[in-house]
């Protein structure tokens, strides 16, 4: 991956676990312009409405929203506002269920990740 283009990017990490926020946060330190977190889908949704953010790695399974919502909620939002911007939606999830996979994309995420990710593969599904 072009260097220059993960370090130009704002991230999001949506992940009800505060361990997995460190864990993500350590393992991508110095690799992307910024890294905002969030708690929940709700609060997802409220942070990207702010700050149209590059990248957002969600959690699926969460507490107030899950993160299915969430990503239609977002990709509501761009399309009723006309925000040309893109950004890449892609889940972290710990289930390997084909059905939470389809349902992912379903919701407008462009890919998936399984926990724990390699930053390596997170480079292959931001292309």
């Amino acid at each position: 991956m072009n260097e220059e283009f993960h370090h130009s990017m704002e991230v999001l990490v949506v992940d009800d676990n505060q361990i997995n926020h460190r864990v993500v946060l350590f393992s991508l330190r110095d690799q992307f312009k910024s890294i905002d977190t969030a708690f929940n889908g709700q609060e997802a949704v409220d942070k990207f409405k702010e700050k149209h953010y590059d990248l957002i790695l969600m959690d699926l399974r969460m507490p107030i929203m899950d993160g299915k919502e969430a990503a239609i909620q977002i990709r509501d939002y761009i399309k009723e506002n006309g925000i040309e911007k893109p950004v890449k939606i892609i889940a972290m999830t710990a289930s390997d269920m084909r059905e939470d996979t389809q349902a992912c994309l379903e919701a407008g995420m462009d890919a998936y990740l399984y926990k724990p990710f390699r930053v390596q593969e997170l480079y292959k599904a931001i292309k």
